[in-house]
């Protein structure tokens, strides 16, 4: 599956991952889009959705986590 097609099967999930977490849905959706370009292509179906999911949710936390430190750091 190609990162396109993985961006757009699973850009419903970002939607969810960015009202889960409170943060901006452009947040989320750069995070699928990082995770879909990144994804090996010799996954299966069922580790592909595993992968695109647990990749955009440590870097929606993570951005999250960033943006607290440099909020009491500034």
């Amino acid at each position: 599956m190609d990162a396109q097609r993985i961006y757009r099967t699973f850009r419903p999930y970002a939607l969810e991952l960015a009202a889960r977490h409170d943060t901006p849905i452009e947040d989320a959706l750069r995070a699928l889009a990082r995770a879909a370009s990144q994804c090996p292509a010799d996954l299966a179906r069922s580790e592909i959705a595993r992968y695109v999911r647990t990749q955009s949710e440590m870097s929606v936390v993570q951005s999250k986590v960033d943006g607290r430190e440099l909020r009491r750091a500034g």
